[in-house]
């Protein structure tokens, strides 16, 4: 098997020239590896096949897999975005999420732009660690998109400032495959921004039109409207301001700005009458933008101006400083772009002292945009592109780093995961998120392989069961052991019920091995367990604020996925092209290997009666699953996909059922039955996985044997 250059994407049916693949992996960062190896069944070698038994990134080592080589380059090739339309330009990210982290200290955050050759509005999630870039492609012309103050829905117009006409306004949900959009409809809104009234109501302020605001009187003939936004619905919108206040409106409704081409301002004074004022002496402004933080400081663009130059102390030319001036119009700060670029689309984050913009090149491209920091005046470099514009940066305020709720380090705290992480990594992320959201709650879990991962299902046992599936790929018993000692039984104060899976044909793994026992070596890559460990995991200390920490961390999975994983199964779906693959099943692993690995199989072995024993001083019951594989293994001389011999085999299980009479607390379910089991082909996803469509028989009978103790 082969690594291949390529991002996995989306095929779509259509012909295309000089086809170089995905632009990016999506939020995962996908691969694609090529051909089969000595244990692939001849079934799945085909021309076709793009990937491996598990999800391939770019952190995937396995020794079975070499890499292809290409001669040359494909000048004039094509990539495909998301949604699998052709594009000829990439946004690439330039910097790391962990990067822009070390300026927020969280990595839940959302960035929003539009992608000026399309129009359409393109954002990037990075709790995913992966940077992709998703386009959202319709008939609508995306311009100054701004995120909501719960990062949860995008609010966008359909005129640029400094264009007259009739302009519409939509709000839609800024999550891929979501189709909610709804416009508001008055007669022209442009340029929207968000903003929390004084009473807590989330609403939107917009402008009747986003031309210029040079002449006065027919500036003034044109207005500034707040509406409130709630549970997807526009409340009745209400008039604020004459002129068109495109920089923003403050949360008390008594301050707002514009800025193109004059930084006009309006505000109340001391007796509450409104003045209106032009500052920065008259001279041309644009880009302008009030700060969310409360300050009432705006941002802003200009010419080159005398009273910029002034300011600094030396010429510079058009767009290539931003400039900050107070509540009363002084000017406070400057901040200039890195030679050979300019600034433009200038904006406030919600975070303080940060903002973003695009850079333009000297041949007058938008191809980059970059966060300022305005403590230090740095520029970071956040995506390159052709034509990248209006992006807005929202950032999740992290509560806990303002109070003294919480003794956690930041830094290290539900750290699980980094961008280059393994897959392994990705899913038990996503699981520590699950059991830290659950722990008090829960009183049963399922533990183990790949193999219950798809097919028991936490919403399917009896009223009485509160369960998550906590099952990690890849598995070995000592995996099991060390979630259940350190963080279950510590944590879980509520826990009657384990369910482990037992996968004999799989003993024969080491816990050495850096690939198959993710708590061997690979989690000390990742700070939050080191850090857990250090603190002995939590045992008689507060964890108060660890879920929060751990959400905000970064996450490589995408916010459908958190959606369909309820509590834990991954959802495969259902599909007619999975099957047992029936016909000569192959075995991955030498049949023989207990004769070679008997320390290996020992010590599995050794962790499955640590598990039962401490499960048993808490008073917590285990059910040990075997679960089915293709039946046609019992015409090989192999008990399953991973190799033991059957013989053998037989003498293991009933040595593990025997274990029920030592152990009151323990009991055997044997779901595969030497193959003699009723499970379908309709229900397999290959020769040793079940699907989602299996879960309410598996569910069920998992259910019985607890209900039996």
């Amino acid at each position: 098997m082969e690594w291949v250059n390529d991002w996995k994407g989306y095929f779509k049916d259509t012909a295309f020239t000089d086809y170089l693949g995905a632009s990016d992996g999506g939020h995962l960062g996908e691969r694609i590896v090529k051909g089969g190896y000595y244990g692939t069944s001849p079934v799945n070698m085909n021309l076709y096949s793009r990937g491996d038994v598990y999800t391939v990134l770019s952190s995937s080592k396995y020794p079975y897999v070499g890499f292809r080589l290409a001669f040359g380059a494909i000048p004039g090739g094509v990539w495909t975005n998301s949604n699998g339309a052709s594009v000829s330009n990439r946004i690439v990210p330039l910097t790391s999420a962990s990067k822009l982290k070390s300026l927020t200290r969280t990595s839940d955050m959302r960035l929003a732009f539009r992608d000026d050759v399309t129009g359409n509005l393109n954002y990037v999630d990075y709790r995913n660690g992966i940077l992709s870039v998703i386009e959202i492609s319709d008939t609508l012309d995306v311009y100054h998109p701004d995120i909501s103050p719960d990062g949860n829905f995008v609010a966008f117009c359909t005129k640029p400032e400094g264009v007259s006409g009739k302009s519409e306004l939509y709000v839609r949900r800024l999550l891929a495959n979501d189709f909610f959009v709804v416009k508001l409809e008055v007669e022209s809104a442009a340029i929207p921004r968000w903003i929390v009234l004084e009473n807590g109501d989330t609403a939107i302020a917009y402008v009747t039109d986003a031309g210029t605001n040079k002449d006065e009187s027919s500036w003034k003939k044109q207005s500034t409207w707040i509406v409130t936004f709630e549970n997807g619905t526009f409340g009745t919108p209400k008039k604020v301001f004459d002129g068109t206040f495109n920089g923003g409106v403050s949360a008390e409704g008594t301050f707002a700005v514009s800025g193109a081409s004059l930084l006009r301002v309006s505000f109340a004074n001391d007796g509450g009458a409104y003045m209106d004022s032009v500052w920065y002496n008259g001279e041309q402004a644009c880009n302008a933008s009030l700060a969310k933080d409360g300050s009432k400081r705006t941002l802003f663009l200009d010419f080159g101006g005398k009273t910029g130059e002034d300011f600094v102390g030396e010429h510079y030319g058009t767009h290539e400083r931003i400039l900050i001036v107070d509540s009363l119009g002084a000017l406070t700060q400057s901040v200039g772009a890195a030679n050979g670029y300019t600034f433009d689309h200038t904006e406030w984050t919600n975070f303080p002292n940060l903002a973003i913009a695009t850079l333009v090149n000297a041949n007058g491209a938008h191809n980059k945009i970059a966060v300022v920091n305005l403590n230090d005046s740095s520029v970071v470099e956040l995506f390159s592109g052709e034509e990248l514009w209006h992006p807005a940066l929202w950032v999740k305020k992290m509560f806990l780093l303002d109070t003294t709720e919480s003794s956690l380090d930041a830094d290290s705290a539900g750290v699980y995961y980094s961008e280059t992480g393994s897959s392994a990594a990705a899913i038990t992320r996503t699981k520590m998120e699950l059991f830290w959201r659950y722990k008090d709650s829960i009183n049963t879990v399922i533990l183990g392989s790949s193999r219950p991962s798809t097919c028991v299902d936490p919403l399917l046992f009896g009223n009485d069961i509160n369960a998550i599936n906590l099952s990690l790929v890849p598995n070995i018993m000592y995996t099991a052991r060390y979630l259940f000692e350190n963080y279950l039984l510590n944590h879980a104060k509520n826990l009657k019920n384990v369910v482990v899976s037992l996968d004999i044909d799989l003993w024969n793994r080491s816990e050495a091995d850096p690939v198959n026992n993710f708590f061997g070596i690979e989690y000390k890559s990742y700070p939050g367990y080191v850090y857990d460990e250090n603190h002995d995991f939590w045992r008689n200390e507060s964890t108060s604020g660890m879920l929060e920490y751990t959400q905000n961390n970064v996450r490589n999975d995408s916010e459908y996925e958190r959606h369909s994983y309820h509590k834990g199964v991954q959802n495969v779906g259902f599909s007619t092209n999975y099957n047992w693959e029936l016909e000569n099943p192959a075995v991955d692993f030498d049949s023989t290997w207990l004769d070679y690995k008997m320390v290996d199989f020992q010590n599995n072995w050794n962790n499955l009666i640590a598990i039962i024993e401490k499960a048993a001083e808490r008073g917590v019951n285990v059910v040990g699953v075997v679960f089915p594989q293709n039946p046609a293994y019992k015409n090989t001389g192999s008990f399953g996909r991973y190799g033991l011999r059957r013989s053998e085999s037989v003498k293991i299980l009933s040595d593990i059922s025997a274990l029920s009479e030592t152990y009151s607390n323990f009991k055997l379910l044997d779901e595969n039955k030497m193959g003699d089991h009723d499970y379908p082909e309709s229900m397999a996803v290959n020769r040793d996985h079940l699907q989602n469509n299996a879960a309410p028989q598996m569910t069920s009978r998992i259910d019985s044997v607890i209900h039996s103790f």
